[in-house]
Parts: C-alpha cells; structure tokens; sequence
C-alpha cells in the first residue's frame, strides 16, 4: 500500500499527464475513489459570489441543477459546513461538525444531501495563494459509513487539487465565457473576465498570465466600460444572475 505522500505525489502527477480537463477530471475522481472512497462527488464555487459551473458525479443531474437554481436557499448551510472546514484544515466530516439534529433542521441536507440518499458527507476547500478558490462535497450512500482517517489524505491532497483546478480552469477549452449579445471582448479580455469573476485580484491575474498589475488594470477598466458595469461587484453580480450586459 503507497504512503500518503506517494499517493499525494500520484495526484500531482495527473497535471503533467492529462491532456485536457476531461481526462484530467476523470483521473482525479478514480484517485479520489481509491484514496477517500464516496459514491457521489461535487466540484464547485465556495460563495455564492464565484461564478464556477460545479462537476457532479453519482448524483442526479436535474437535481442538481434544480439545487444550483436555487442555491440561495442553500448557501448559509453550505458556508456553515465550510467554515466547519476551514477551521479543520480545510477538510471536515459532516458528523464532526454539526449534530444530527443540526442538520436535520438545514434545508440543504433535507432537500439536496438525503434527496440524493447521501447518509455521510466530507466538506474540503480549495485555497490557491491564499485565496479559497472552491469547495469539494464527497457523500457516501451507505448506512453508517462515515468519512474517517482517510480525510487526512485528502486534507494533504488540497494543494494539488485547487492546481489542478487551476491548471484546467484555464486551459483553452475551458476558458470561454458566456457570449452576450452586442459584447465585443478580444479573447485576452475574455480570459481577465474569467479571472476577474473567480474572485482573483489585478496582481493574482497578471502572474497568472504573465502580464504586470497595471496591464490588468487597464484591462479591467475596458471590460467594464464595455459591459457599462460600475465596478467588478456590479458586473459579477449581473453575471450571476444571468442578466445582458447591454
């Protein structure tokens, strides 16, 4: 049986060896089976402020769509539970952090854990340069099988996990934005957009594309000219929402 760090090692290993986010997505998820062990797993923002399009598997996907739909009803339970996380290293079991009770009385585990039969769930957040970039829910189906020494795996396993995130997050495939109708964005100003929208600041974004805080800047300044948003919390916001940016 590997040792933790050979195994951590293994993950890193899928960012060199993956061609694209599928393949990438596909052995990340068979790492985390053989490690942590779940039957269902979600990928997806922290705060109701990222804009992230979560990867599901083992779960119903109209349901979630139905939950992502209305994820306002549920984002003070799932903050709860990250913050439970994040005082926990950034990965925490359901059980230890809330009672029974507790959860019994939260809309999210009444409407989306048990609507999808989930009996024991692992909360973890991704953080990359200091900043929480995601959160992960693994849920396991069975009766009484609670997540247990085996977090310390995947507590381990967070650096690479929110790279990889990044690393794919970026590749060409998965960097197009939403297209409105009447936006003119030339595809470095689309990339920005992405960035800007995942919460990243002027300097995070230009080391991240090689480019110096002031370029990025300016390059702000254009998109929100062009989207005719005030600032980036106004143009997030109507992105969110889904509304023009005419």
């Amino acid at each position: 049986m590997s040792s933790a760090p050979d195994s951590v090692a293994e993950l890193a290993g899928l960012l060199g060896e993956c061609r694209n986010r599928a393949e990438y997505e596909a052995a990340r998820l068979a790492w985390l089976e053989r490690s942590v062990g779940f039957d269902a797993s979600y990928f997806g923002a922290a705060s109701p402020e990222q804009l992230v399009t979560p990867r599901v598997s083992g779960v119903d996907t109209e349901r979630v769509s139905h939950c992502e739909a209305n994820a306002d009803r549920y984002w003070a339970d799932r903050l709860a539970l990250q913050r439970a996380a994040l005082s926990q290293q950034g990965v925490v079991a359901d059980h230890d952090a809330l009672s029974l009770q507790a959860r019994d009385r939260m809309p999210f585990y009444r409407e989306v854990v048990a609507g999808h039969g989930i009996r024991a769930t692992a909360v973890a957040i991704l953080r990359l340069r200091g900043q929480v970039s995601g959160s992960v829910f693994l849920g396991r189906s069975s009766r009484g099988a609670r997540f247990g020494g085996e977090l310390s795996l995947l507590r381990a396993a967070l650096p690479v996990l929110a790279l990889g995130e990044a690393v794919h997050a970026t590749a060409p495939a998965a960097r197009i934005v939403p297209t409105f109708d009447g936006l003119r964005l030339s595809p470095r100003e689309l990339t920005v957009l992405q960035l800007l929208c995942r919460g990243w600041t002027n300097a995070q974004i230009a080391s991240q594309l090689g480019s110096s805080p002031r370029t990025v800047k300016n390059q702000v300044s254009t998109i929100l000219r062009k989207t005719q948003s005030q600032n980036r919390t106004e143009l997030v916001a109507r992105l969110a929402h889904h509304k023009p940016l005419q």
